[in-house]
């Protein structure tokens, strides 16, 4: 993903005058990677919160450099809902069954892959059975929140360098 980010020379020039930008302006970059926390976790739709809750706190790679993670995944643990959430998918089709179970209800969700359906569950009130899913279109909220949140950032340390300088 490419962001063009506005005022970005301006600070650029701004930074060459100070000693060590990094760690002076580190303060500032941890906040703005709260905010961004925040905006993620708001953002992220709500079906049952756990992909919601799954937000990892901005964790420190170094100076003035911070990583915000999401670790749910898919119960085949080869996807991230976040990607899926964010991107889409495309059509989903049974590998080894002959159809693919899709749930309905929140207990459907939650029944452990390869585990037999119980027998009190109704079909097409808590699942259903179909040779295929359609594709889902995402929705880009990780991509316009990062968007956001650089332009942001780019305004709180430039009012930062203000005292700074």
């Amino acid at each position: 993903m490419t962001v063009k980010v506005i005022g970005l020379d301006r600070l650029e020039i701004e930074l060459k005058k100070l000693s060590n930008p990094a760690r002076q302006l580190d303060p500032i970059v941890k906040e703005q990677s709260i905010l961004m926390l925040n905006k993620l976790t708001n953002k992220t739709p709500l079906d049952t919160g756990r992909t919601r809750r799954a937000w990892a706190r901005p964790r420190k790679l170094a100076d003035s450099e911070y990583v915000i993670t999401n670790t749910m995944q898919t119960q085949d643990k080869k996807h991230a809902v976040v990607d899926i959430l964010n991107d889409g998918r495309g059509t989903v089709t049974p590998k080894k069954a002959k159809k693919l179970y899709i749930p309905i209800s929140k207990r459907a969700k939650y029944k452990k892959l390869g585990a037999h359906i119980p027998k009190n569950w109704k079909w097409g009130k808590d699942f259903v059975l179909a040779s295929k899913s359609r594709a889902v279109k995402g929705t880009k909220y990780v991509d316009n929140i990062v968007r956001e949140g650089t332009a942001e950032l780019v305004k709180a340390v430039l009012s930062g360098l203000k005292g700074l300088i």
